[in-house]
């Protein structure tokens, strides 16, 4: 009976071992992906170190996976595609994390709003959450 039953175990484990990755939302590098939901943990690319010159071919940003988000999905829907979808992508290395954005923006706003407003204008933040307090 205890022979059936680690008979048993190890062949379940063995099928789960060639399903689960069936399943798994694997990103493939460089694959573009829908993102931008609130809540949402995006993992980078590592150990990726990039050249700070804005050149987003060089291959740590080819190699990457870009997160896409269309004029719909943000907090109101754009008039169209070419007003406000953007794409973007991190990677890291072992001391610092690099961030790039690739934005569609058919009218930039800028200059429009001082002191505290300037979020009003056509920018970008990003949200570091390091204790992953806003994550469920």
């Amino acid at each position: 009976m205890q022979r059936f039953i680690l008979t048993i175990t190890f062949v379940l484990v063995v099928i789960s071992f060639f399903i689960c990755p069936v399943f798994a939302n694997k990103i493939e590098p460089g694959q573009q992906v829908k993102g931008g939901k609130f809540g949402v943990v995006y993992e980078c690319a590592f150990p990726n170190t990039v050249e700070l010159d804005g050149n987003l071919e060089d291959q740590a940003w080819t190699l990457a996976p870009w997160h896409f988000v269309d004029n719909i999905t943000g907090t109101g829907p754009a008039p169209n595609e070419a007003d406000a979808s953007y794409a973007f992508a991190a990677v890291a290395d072992e001391k610092w994390l690099y961030v790039a954005f690739k934005i569609k923006d058919d009218k930039i706003q800028k200059g429009e709003q001082v002191g505290n407003n300037v979020w009003q204008d056509d920018s970008v933040e990003i949200y570091i959450d390091p204790n992953q307090s806003i994550v469920k």
